[in-house]
């Protein structure tokens, strides 16, 4: 079975993440135990859930972009899957996905304790 190209797989990435985000960014989300950025400090309150969220749907919205961009921009001159420098590209997402959640706990340490 042929692998999938990771230039795909980071559009794939960056596609699912931005759609997931977006119902974040314009507070669609109620707070829930399974669905959005489910930190302790987001649910001491209803206000908190929802800033919390929006900004972290809206964080979340730009890395997801920004990979789908990514994968855009080195679709011809990304390494062959099997290729062993391959494993850079493959990991890609890994530092989008945890500077966003540095910046969404970093913003949430600026909201009220109550």
């Amino acid at each position: 079975m042929p692998l999938v190209p990771i230039p795909y797989v980071h559009v794939g990435i960056g596609a699912l993440l931005t759609i997931v985000s977006l119902p974040l960014c314009f507070k669609l989300v109620p707070k829930n135990n399974f669905y959005g950025i489910r930190i302790p400090k987001a649910f001491i309150s209803d206000a908190n859930w929802y800033a919390i969220n929006c900004f972290g749907g809206v964080v979340l919205t730009l890395g997801g972009l920004f990979l789908m961009l990514f994968g855009y921009l080195t679709w011809d001159s990304a390494p062959s899957p099997n290729d062993p420098m391959a494993v850079i590209d493959m990991v890609a997402p890994l530092p989008v996905l945890a500077l966003a959640i540095v910046i969404i706990l970093v913003y949430a340490r600026t909201l009220p304790e109550k």
